[in-house]
C-alpha cells in the first residue's frame, strides 16, 4: 500500500477543489456560502446544524486549526465568553469550526481548561471533517506544512440577518484573534445598518461619534477630531 501516492492524490483533489472555490470567491456584500454539518452542542448532545438555522440573526462563524492544540483553546473560551455576556444579548450567535471529530470536540470539552481543554462551552463547534466548510470559506492550508497541513487558519466571519457576509478576517495559525474586536465589529455593522447615511470611524465604539458620509455634514465630526 502506498500511502505517499494517496496522500498526493488526495492534496492534489484539495487542490483542485480549492481552484474553484477561489474562482467563486468570499467576498463582503455576498451571500455567505451555504453550509450543514453536524456540531456538538453545549449541551453535550450531537445535533445537525446549517447556515439556514441562522437566517434572521447576525452570525459569527469561526474556523480554528485543531482541538487539543494551543492557542485555540484560548481563542474559542474568549468567543464562549462573549457570547454569552455581549453577543447573545445584540442578537449575534457564535459557531466554532475545525476540521476534527465530532468525538475530538466532546472530548476537548470534557477536558478540565486547566489541563488544555476548553471545559462546558455555550457555543456549538462544528465538525468540518470533509472540509467542505473550510474549503468553502477558503481557510483551508494548501501548503504540504508538516505541521498544520490541510488544517483551516483562523478564520472570523460576520454575516448579517439576511445571510450576507459583511466581515472577515483570516490570521495565521500562530496569531490569536482579538475577540473584543469581532464584538466591536458586530456592534459597529448594526449600529450602520441602523443608521443610514453614516459610518464608524476607527477605534470606533458604541456611544462614540459617527460620521455622516458627506462632504457638508462630515466636517462636524472632523473639526472636533482634528
Amino acid at each position: 500500500f502506498d500511502f505517499g501516492r494517496v496522500r498526493r492524490k488526495a492534496m492534489l483533489f484539495l487542490r483542485c477543489v480549492l481552484v474553484v472555490a477561489l474562482a467563486s470567491g468570499v467576498k463582503v456584500r455576498s451571500p455567505a456560502p451555504e453550509w450543514e454539518a453536524t456540531a456538538l452542542l453545549p449541551s453535550g448532545e450531537f445535533a445537525t446544524v446549517s447556515s439556514s438555522d441562522y437566517l434572521g440573526k447576525w452570525l459569527v462563524l469561526f474556523f480554528y486549526p485543531l482541538d487539543m492544540t494551543f492557542v485555540c483553546p484560548t481563542e474559542i473560551v474568549a468567543y464562549s465568553d462573549a457570547y454569552e455576556s455581549e453577543l447573545q444579548g445584540i442578537g449575534a450567535e457564535v459557531v466554532g469550526v475545525s476540521i476534527d471529530s465530532k468525538f475530538a470536540h466532546l472530548k476537548w470539552t470534557e477536558t478540565a481548561r486547566e489541563d488544555g481543554g476548553v471545559g462546558q462551552l455555550k457555543i456549538p463547534l462544528v465538525s468540518d471533517i470533509t472540509k467542505k466548510l473550510s474549503i468553502a470559506y477558503d481557510v483551508l492550508t494548501e501548503d504540504e506544512d508538516p505541521v498544520h497541513p490541510g488544517v483551516a487558519m483562523r478564520g472570523t466571519f460576520i454575516v448579517d440577518p439576511t445571510g450576507t457576509l459583511r466581515a472577515f478576517t483570516v490570521h495565521d495559525e500562530p496569531l490569536g484573534r482579538s475577540v473584543a474586536e469581532t464584538v466591536r465589529a458586530v456592534k459597529g455593522l448594526q449600529f450602520a445598518d441602523s443608521h443610514a447615511g453614516e459610518g464608524c470611524p476607527a477605534n470606533w465604539e458604541p456611544g462614540a461619534s459617527s460620521i455622516v458620509a458627506n462632504p457638508t455634514d462630515s466636517k462636524t465630526f472632523f473639526k472636533a477630531w482634528a
